[in-house]
């Protein structure tokens, strides 16, 4: 079972009062469920996605639970601080890559080949999403279409800037190398086995596996609630909580817009980039 030291338990208290100094409700940024201690300065996690390019672009952490979309937006400086090269020239926030390569790895130590899944997307950023839907709005108007058109039908294949998950670092997509289709696959049926243990919520796509890091904790309850990310938030607003078992400790989920009162037993927290935090707390006695 995990506590805080006193000195974490000090900088989850300053974090708290960040919090109330900006009205207990902004958006925070997520933090790794394994390192409370890196949870970080609430002012900058409210500045990435509310468009403060400078203070947004100083923000070391993503979130791993953000809702992402048209009405969710991230900041155009919003750009991960731990990227990484995850393999196929596709980068990732560091702890997701980590969690990819060890997921490979453990594919190979149990005969699965994991060497034939080879990742086809990871980090995009705004500027690229950008150039993406131009490119992809002149393709297009090419083909014979009106701007109006061109212009959705571009935005649908391609995301909005802003509403990509991809500017995360923490999605990535992934395909078999042989071309062969990946959900019938060996490998497939593996993903969906055990993707969870390493943190990441599946799903499917005409292009292969889509998969979304969230942590161990958050991917080991939505697959026990059998909910994707926006699912297992509606959950948490309506029933207040969830509480499930982890390695032999039990854990409650709570969407709350502040963390007082939790500190004792704080696991681990995020935001969901719609003015809530996501707590997780131990439970003793369960």
């Amino acid at each position: 079972m995990r506590f805080l030291s006193n000195k974490l338990k000090k900088r989850l208290l300053a974090y708290m009062l960040a919090a109330v100094a900006l009205g207990g409700c902004s958006p925070a940024s997520g933090v790794a469920g394994t390192a409370v201690d890196r949870i970080q300065d609430q002012s900058s996690a409210a500045a990435e996605v509310s468009g403060d390019t400078e203070t947004a672009e100083k923000t070391p952490l993503p979130g791993y639970l953000w809702l992402v979309d048209g009405n969710h937006p991230i900041s155009a400086g919003y750009v991960p601080a731990d990227l990484i090269e995850a393999g196929n020239d596709c980068l990732l926030s560091a702890e997701a890559a980590e969690a990819w390569m060890g997921m490979l790895r453990e594919m190979n130590l149990e005969g699965v080949n994991g060497s034939r899944l080879i990742l086809t997307a990871g980090y995009i950023s705004y500027e690229q999403c950008e150039a993406n839907v131009e490119e992809r709005t002149r393709y297009y108007l090419e083909e014979g279409y009106d701007a109006s058109r061109a212009e959705r039908f571009a935005a649908y294949d391609i995301g909005t800037p802003g509403a990509d998950l991809h500017q995360t670092g923490l999605l990535l997509e992934a395909a078999l190398s042989d071309g062969q289709e990946l959900r019938r696959d060996r490998i497939g049926a593996w993903l969906e086995e055990h993707a969870f243990e390493y943190g990441f919520v599946l799903t499917w796509t005409d292009r292969g596996a889509a998969l979304r890091y969230v942590t161990e904790v958050h991917a080991r309850a939505m697959k026990q609630l059998e909910q994707q990310v926006e699912g297992y938030l509606a959950y948490l607003a309506s029933c207040q909580s969830y509480v499930f078992e982890m390695d032999g400790v039990a854990y409650r989920v709570q969407l709350v817009q502040t963390l007082t009162g939790l500190a004792e037993s704080i696991y681990s927290v995020c935001g969901d980039n719609n003015g809530h935090y996501v707590a997780v707390t131990v439970q003793e006695g369960f």
